[in-house]
């Protein structure tokens, strides 16, 4: 691939082509970026998308409580 043919093809890529796309760097970079989020909360790395939902509901809870207490 030429340099003019690599800025045809990425002229057209936007977030919704990337994304729809998927390629495996970039599931690998998600993948990745998971990984450090879960180990940093401290959170299992198979968590579905439900279970991070209540995880983070149950924090967000926690810091209203904290937040009412300190008013």
């Amino acid at each position: 691939m030429n340099v003019a043919e690599f800025i045809a093809k990425w002229k057209k890529t936007d977030l919704t082509n990337l994304y729809n796309q998927r390629p495996t760097w970039l599931a690998d970079a998600h993948r990745t970026l998971d990984d450090a989020v879960f180990a940093a909360y401290g959170w299992l790395s198979d968590l579905s998308d439900d279970q991070v939902l209540e995880e983070l509901f149950e924090l967000n809870l926690k810091k209203a409580e904290k937040t009412d207490e300190s008013s």
